[in-house]
């Protein structure tokens, strides 16, 4: 299989190209607007579902994970909320967001999120629930373990910094300017995380908060340099 239907199976060249359009302006407006830098992306698997997970600051991440992700087109698990004002629901649809209704369980979304990945495809997801109220990580829920374990499908760890300070939970706008970073890490295959349910939960939020203390220190020397 060839061709930009191959990054994402199932879909269709035309949604891939509209995805790919929308991922670009999307890397323009966070590098130039907020000073976005990222590393590691080359730890992305370039074939095969893929279930990234990341600390949770701002409504600035989903779009920053799909510019991480690179040329793997992903489906964000999305507040149902979101949805609700049409064209904005519209536009996070086409580009395969996922409506969660309930942040401690949704067996839609999790449907949603197994047809995906059976697919071949990859989704994001935030283990801590919901945004930081104030920047500082929170303990992961065990939800996320259950899309592993009838995924089977690696997990990408990422951390990020800067977001909260860019656009807090609490600010209605964002504030433009100053430094933003993602840290991708190396996919972790799912048996790893398996072996022991309750270590596997806290292994990857131990590795996800120190690719955020990664991206913090990052963020720090840029802001030091400038």
């Amino acid at each position: 299989m060839s061709g930009p239907s191959a990054r994402a199976p199932g879909w269709s060249a035309l949604r891939v190209r509209w995805y790919d359009l929308a991922t670009r302006v999307a890397g323009a407006v966070l590098r130039l607007g907020f000073g976005l830098r990222m590393s590691g992306r080359g730890n992305v698997p370039s074939s095969g579902p893929v279930i990234f997970v990341a600390n949770h600051q701002s409504y600035l991440d989903p779009p920053i994970l799909a510019v991480s992700a690179r040329a793997r087109p992903l489906a964000p698990m999305a507040r149902e909320a979101l949805f609700r004002f049409k064209p904005f629901g519209l536009l996070i649809s086409s580009l395969g967001s996922i409506p969660l209704r309930d942040e401690t369980g949704d067996a839609g979304a999790m449907r949603a999120a197994l047809a995906e990945l059976a697919a071949g495809r990859c989704v994001a997801l935030y283990p801590e629930g919901s945004r930081s109220p104030d920047g500082e990580m929170r303990p992961f829920r065990r939800g996320f373990a259950v899309l592993v374990k009838r995924s089977q499908a690696p997990v990408v760890p990422m951390g990020m910094a800067g977001q909260f300070e860019a656009w807090p939970r609490q600010s209605a706008l964002p504030r433009f300017g100053g430094r933003m970073v993602c840290v991708v890490g190396s996919p972790i295959p799912a048996a790893t995380l398996l072996a022991d349910e309750d270590s596997g939960v806290a292994r990857l939020e131990s590795v996800v908060r120190e690719l955020a203390r990664s991206a913090r220190d990052q963020r720090r020397a840029a802001l030091n340099s400038a």
